[in-house]
């Protein structure tokens, strides 16, 4: 929607990625978009209309037919969780870690990272079906994790927001 009048976009315009559930969308830049879709990462350009998988930050194997939940993009970072784990591309260096998740970390092995939100502080907040998760973005430290056990409600975390010096979570 753009001046209180909505766009409609036709089969042509997605004939590329028909058959896809679209379940995220984030801003790229003023003329592009992330979409999260059931099988991976696409981008979308808003006045030419074409679908692109986002290729030039990643090999299309890393993300083929898995679903992405999150995208989240700072200065440096592009972060995406997604089924097959919580991934962060450097935007500079074009480098792709992913969080090691093993019998050493404190965040069971068989997590799903649903949400991402960086605060103030510049930490980044992950929301997953096992907790919420706070991660230093430049050494991928795992700074805290809380759960049931540490006063949450239930482990399944769907959204994060800051809010003067909270952290509020559902």
């Amino acid at each position: 929607m753009k001046d209180n009048t909505i766009t409609q976009f036709t089969n042509e315009d997605f004939a590329s990625v028909s058959g896809l559930t679209f379940v995220h969308i984030a801003a790229k830049n003023n003329n592009q978009m992330y979409l999260g879709t059931s099988s991976g990462l696409y981008s979308f350009d808003t006045q030419s209309h074409p679908f692109t998988t986002s290729t030039g930050l990643m090999s299309e194997s890393d993300f083929s037919d898995v679903p992405i939940f999150d995208t989240l993009e700072n200065d440096k970072y592009l972060w995406i969780s997604s089924l097959s784990g919580l991934h962060r591309v450097d935007k500079y260096f074009q480098k792709r870690n992913t969080l090691v998740v093993d019998k050493q970390s404190p965040i069971p092995v068989d997590t799903n990272f649903t949400d991402l939100f960086e605060s103030k502080d510049g930490y980044l907040w992950v929301g997953s079906d096992q907790g919420l998760i706070k991660i230093n973005q430049d050494t991928l430290e795992i700074v805290a994790y809380y759960g049931q056990d540490r006063g949450l409600s239930n482990n399944v975390i769907q959204g994060i927001l800051e809010s003067e010096n909270f952290i509020w979570v559902t």
